[in-house]
Protein backbone atom coordinates (compact mmCIF):
# COMPACT_ATOMS: atom_id res chain seq x y z
CA UNK A 1 0.00 0.00 0.00
CA UNK A 2 1.10 3.27 -0.59
CA UNK A 3 0.79 5.93 1.55
CA UNK A 4 0.91 10.61 0.65
CA UNK A 5 2.31 13.14 2.83
CA UNK A 6 2.82 16.71 2.89
CA UNK A 7 4.00 19.36 4.99
CA UNK A 8 1.44 22.57 5.66
CA UNK A 9 1.71 25.58 7.01
CA UNK A 10 -1.72 27.18 8.83
CA UNK A 11 -1.95 31.07 8.81
CA UNK A 12 -4.44 33.43 10.69
CA UNK A 13 -5.43 33.45 14.44
CA UNK A 14 -3.93 29.85 14.84
CA UNK A 15 -1.64 30.25 18.01
CA UNK A 16 -3.75 29.80 21.52
CA UNK A 17 -6.59 28.88 20.37
CA UNK A 18 -5.88 25.17 20.48
CA UNK A 19 -5.38 24.38 17.03
CA UNK A 20 -2.48 21.91 17.66
CA UNK A 21 -4.74 20.02 20.08
CA UNK A 22 -7.61 20.12 17.67
CA UNK A 23 -5.10 19.44 14.66
CA UNK A 24 -3.84 16.31 16.62
CA UNK A 25 -7.28 14.92 17.95
CA UNK A 26 -8.61 14.99 14.44
CA UNK A 27 -4.93 13.07 13.02
CA UNK A 28 -5.66 10.66 16.12
CA UNK A 29 -9.27 10.19 15.04
CA UNK A 30 -9.05 9.35 11.56
CA UNK A 31 -5.87 7.63 11.23
CA UNK A 32 -3.10 10.62 10.41
CA UNK A 33 0.28 10.56 11.61
CA UNK A 34 3.29 12.75 11.67
CA UNK A 35 3.83 16.25 13.39
CA UNK A 36 2.87 19.86 14.23
CA UNK A 37 4.02 22.97 15.80
CA UNK A 38 3.62 26.73 16.17
CA UNK A 39 6.61 29.00 14.70
CA UNK A 40 8.25 31.91 15.49
CA UNK A 41 5.89 34.10 12.81
CA UNK A 42 3.13 33.54 14.58
CA UNK A 43 1.73 30.28 12.81
CA UNK A 44 1.24 26.35 13.08
CA UNK A 45 3.77 23.79 10.77
CA UNK A 46 3.49 20.91 10.43
CA UNK A 47 3.56 17.44 8.38
CA UNK A 48 1.04 14.84 7.84
CA UNK A 49 1.13 11.22 6.49
CA UNK A 50 -1.55 8.83 5.75
CA UNK A 51 -4.00 7.72 3.23
CA UNK A 52 -4.97 10.02 0.67
CA UNK A 53 -8.56 9.43 1.53
CA UNK A 54 -7.72 10.48 5.10
CA UNK A 55 -5.65 13.30 4.46
CA UNK A 56 -7.85 14.76 2.26
CA UNK A 57 -9.85 14.86 5.48
CA UNK A 58 -7.37 16.12 7.76
CA UNK A 59 -6.69 19.16 4.80
CA UNK A 60 -10.58 19.94 5.50
CA UNK A 61 -9.93 20.31 9.08
CA UNK A 62 -6.88 22.44 8.91
CA UNK A 63 -8.87 24.87 6.68
CA UNK A 64 -11.31 24.89 9.66
CA UNK A 65 -9.82 24.82 12.41
CA UNK A 66 -11.47 24.39 16.39
CA UNK A 67 -13.77 27.59 17.28
CA UNK A 68 -11.86 30.18 18.37
CA UNK A 69 -9.21 30.06 15.43
CA UNK A 70 -9.43 31.95 12.32
CA UNK A 71 -7.60 30.36 9.35
CA UNK A 72 -6.91 32.82 6.94
CA UNK A 73 -4.62 30.26 4.75
CA UNK A 74 -3.21 26.62 4.73
CA UNK A 75 -0.50 26.54 2.66
CA UNK A 76 0.29 22.69 1.58
CA UNK A 77 4.21 21.92 -0.02
CA UNK A 78 6.20 19.33 -0.82
CA UNK A 79 3.22 16.75 -1.45
CA UNK A 80 4.79 13.18 -1.94
CA UNK A 81 3.86 9.51 -2.29
CA UNK A 82 5.63 6.78 0.46
CA UNK A 83 6.36 3.29 0.20
CA UNK A 84 5.82 3.53 4.05
CA UNK A 85 4.94 5.90 6.89
CA UNK A 86 7.68 7.28 8.43
CA UNK A 87 5.91 8.05 12.13
CA UNK A 88 3.98 5.92 14.08
CA UNK A 89 1.65 8.96 15.74
CA UNK A 90 0.88 12.31 15.42
CA UNK A 91 2.67 14.51 17.73
CA UNK A 92 3.15 18.22 19.09
CA UNK A 93 6.56 19.22 18.40
CA UNK A 94 8.59 22.01 20.56
CA UNK A 95 8.15 25.57 18.82
CA UNK A 96 10.34 25.69 15.72
CA UNK A 97 13.13 28.52 16.92
CA UNK A 98 13.51 27.13 20.89
CA UNK A 99 15.77 24.76 22.22
CA UNK A 100 13.23 24.76 25.79
CA UNK A 101 10.43 25.98 26.64
CA UNK A 102 8.46 29.10 24.80
CA UNK A 103 8.83 32.34 24.96
CA UNK A 104 5.53 34.21 26.28
CA UNK A 105 4.91 37.74 25.91
CA UNK A 106 3.94 39.25 29.38
CA UNK A 107 -0.10 39.47 27.81
CA UNK A 108 0.64 35.53 28.20
CA UNK A 109 2.34 35.57 31.49
CA UNK A 110 -0.38 37.76 32.91
CA UNK A 111 -3.01 35.98 31.15
CA UNK A 112 -2.01 32.91 32.11
CA UNK A 113 -1.10 33.80 36.04
CA UNK A 114 -4.70 34.76 36.40
CA UNK A 115 -6.30 32.15 34.42
CA UNK A 116 -4.90 29.49 36.60
CA UNK A 117 -4.35 31.35 39.68
CA UNK A 118 -8.49 31.84 39.89
CA UNK A 119 -8.69 28.75 37.67
CA UNK A 120 -6.82 26.76 40.18
CA UNK A 121 -8.49 27.45 43.44
CA UNK A 122 -11.87 26.24 41.36
CA UNK A 123 -10.30 23.43 40.48
CA UNK A 124 -8.68 22.44 43.53
CA UNK A 125 -12.05 23.01 45.63
CA UNK A 126 -13.52 20.71 43.13
CA UNK A 127 -11.04 18.33 43.37
CA UNK A 128 -11.04 18.21 46.98
CA UNK A 129 -14.85 17.79 47.51
CA UNK A 130 -14.76 14.61 45.16
CA UNK A 131 -16.37 16.06 42.09
CA UNK A 132 -13.24 15.35 39.24
CA UNK A 133 -11.27 12.11 40.75
CA UNK A 134 -7.46 13.19 41.09
CA UNK A 135 -6.93 10.87 38.10
CA UNK A 136 -8.17 13.46 35.99
CA UNK A 137 -5.15 15.52 36.57
CA UNK A 138 -2.17 13.57 34.39
CA UNK A 139 1.11 14.86 34.17
CA UNK A 140 3.49 14.97 31.31
CA UNK A 141 4.39 16.49 28.07
CA UNK A 142 0.46 16.86 26.76
CA UNK A 143 -0.47 20.33 28.91
CA UNK A 144 -3.02 21.16 26.13
CA UNK A 145 -5.12 18.20 26.07
CA UNK A 146 -4.69 18.47 29.90
CA UNK A 147 -6.03 21.68 30.35
CA UNK A 148 -8.51 21.03 27.42
CA UNK A 149 -9.88 17.48 29.89
CA UNK A 150 -9.07 19.51 33.54
CA UNK A 151 -11.70 22.73 32.25
CA UNK A 152 -14.46 19.92 30.55
CA UNK A 153 -14.18 18.24 33.78
CA UNK A 154 -14.29 20.88 35.88
CA UNK A 155 -17.23 22.78 33.92
CA UNK A 156 -19.49 19.08 34.27
CA UNK A 157 -18.95 18.96 37.34
CA UNK A 158 -20.07 22.61 38.74
CA UNK A 159 -22.83 21.93 36.02
CA UNK A 160 -23.88 19.10 38.10
CA UNK A 161 -23.97 21.27 40.98
CA UNK A 162 -26.20 24.15 39.52
CA UNK A 163 -23.79 26.39 38.23
CA UNK A 164 -22.14 27.75 35.27
CA UNK A 165 -19.55 29.67 34.44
Amino acid sequence: MSYRAFNFLVSGKVQGVYFRAFSKGIAHDIGVVGWIRNNNRGNVEGEAQGSEEVLIRFKKALQTGPPHARVTSVEITNERVLDSLEYDIFETLAHSNMAGKPRMSIGDILHRGVVYTLFGISVWGIVMMGLIHRDTIKRGNEDEANEIALAEAAQAALQRKGKTW
